[in-house]
Order: structure tokens, then sequence, then C-alpha cells
């Protein structure tokens, strides 16, 4: 599994490091596309697509460390933010799923909640926080690791899987 912790704390550094710059676009595209991945590498059987992302949403996040909205909804703010940097997506538009807000750092998400309220779409939007976002990812991530480690099938499928992950390689051509 070290190729997997490897690119997964580049990553999680990453989105600290965008979080702490306010840099909240390229935040969420690392968040949704890290979960993208996690869900790929820990699903056991031959679900694929929507499917198992939005099962590995539901849960390894959202059951144990909910936030306002569904696995439907993330999934949704993950095809309109990855694919078109905006909040609406086809799920969206067919209301199939909530459009997200984000507020982020020191805002008042109450605020936001507050003008999603007074506005037309109160009943298709949600506010949440990207930090929330990021922390439910992440803690759902250390449960899911952990129940892998406790299987040792799953945990053979999983490092299968990720051994074919990108990693860097630090090469010094001054050092041989």
């Amino acid at each position: 599994m070290n190729s997997f912790y490897q690119t997964f704390c580049h990553l999680i550094d990453a989105i600290e490091e965008s979080l702490s710059k306010g840099r909240i676009v390229p935040a969420l595209i690392l968040i949704y596309s890290s979960i993208d991945s996690i869900s790929f590498l820990a699903e056991r059987g031959d679900i694929k697509g929507r499917k198992v992302f939005k099962n590995w949403v539901k849960k390894w996040m959202l059951e144990k460390y909910p936030i306002a909205c569904n696995e439907t909804d993330i999934y949704s703010a993950r095809c309109s933010l990855l694919h078109q940097q905006s909040s609406e997506s086809d799920l969206t538009r067919n209301n199939v799923a909530k459009e997200i807000y984000y507020s982020w750092g020191n805002a008042n998400i109450e605020i936001l909640q507050n003008s999603i309220m007074n506005s037309p779409k109160h009943e298709s939007s949600v506010a949440i926080k990207v930090e929330d976002l990021f922390w439910s990812f992440r803690k759902g991530m250390a449960d899911c690791i952990s129940a892998i480690n406790e299987d040792q099938e799953w945990r053979n499928l999983f490092q299968e899987k990720a051994d074919k992950l990108f990693i860097s390689v630090k090469f010094d051509m001054n050092n041989n």
C-alpha cells in the first residue's frame, strides 16, 4: 500500500495547502477526484461508474460523518465542478440532486444558507462548508482503509489496484 499512501498523503497535503491559501476550486477538484480514486480502489465487486462513487460516499462519509447533503448531491457537485466548474449538472437540472453552494474558512455558513432560503432555488440547493466536506472525506477514507487492512482478501484486491497508481519518484542526476 506504499504507493497508495504516498499518493494520498500528497493529495491531502495539496488539499490542505489549497484551503490554507483560499484556493477553493482546486481544493474541491482534489477532494472530488480523491473520492473517485479511493472509491474505485476500495470497490470489491464489478460495480462501475457513479454507483461506486455514491456507494462509497454513503457508506464511508455520510453514515458516520454526515454533512447537509446526500451522496447524489455530492456526485452531482463532483460532475459539475470537474466537467464545467459550475454548480449545475444534469442531475440538478432534472431535480435529482441539489446544487451545492460552498462557504469556507471563517465565513458564516448560515448567511449563505439564509441567502439560499430566500431565493427561488431554496428547495433545490444546499450550503456546505468545504472544510466539512474535506473532514468527512478524510475520516471516511481513514475508516475505509482500516476496514481494508482487517480483511486480507479485500486488502489484496485493493493492493492490486493501488499498485497501478501514479507515484512520484525523485531522481537526482547529480547524486547517482
